[in-house]
């Protein structure tokens, strides 16, 4: 039962499994960088100028911006999936191989 293990991450950070959600969940530390997100958060806002999106999750309303459409982001943002979020993923869920979107 993973419900109230911590997994160690292959990066660093330790992540612990919500309560209930059947080891499905994890909560952890500092997963991303907070002054590499502080700066996409930056370059996010001069890029856009005030114009985030609200219409395009019809379900889920959101005010948000697409990440593909930020050059900056999105490169960033793919260096993250692959160095630290899918590493993170298949090493809680034990999946082997690689991940890609």
């Amino acid at each position: 039962d993973r419900g109230d293990a911590m997994v160690s991450h292959p990066i660093g950070p330790k992540w612990k499994a919500v309560d209930g959600l059947e080891g499905d969940a994890f909560v952890g530390g500092t997963v991303l960088n907070p002054t590499e997100c502080s700066d996409m958060v930056a370059a996010v806002e001069q890029s856009i100028c005030g114009n985030w999106t609200t219409s395009r999750h019809y379900a889920v309303p959101t005010t948000d911006v697409p990440v593909f459409t930020i050059p900056k982001l999105l490169t960033w943002f793919n260096l993250q999936l692959e160095q630290t979020i899918f590493p993170a993923l298949c090493n809680l869920y034990e999946i082997s191989g690689r991940l890609r979107m």
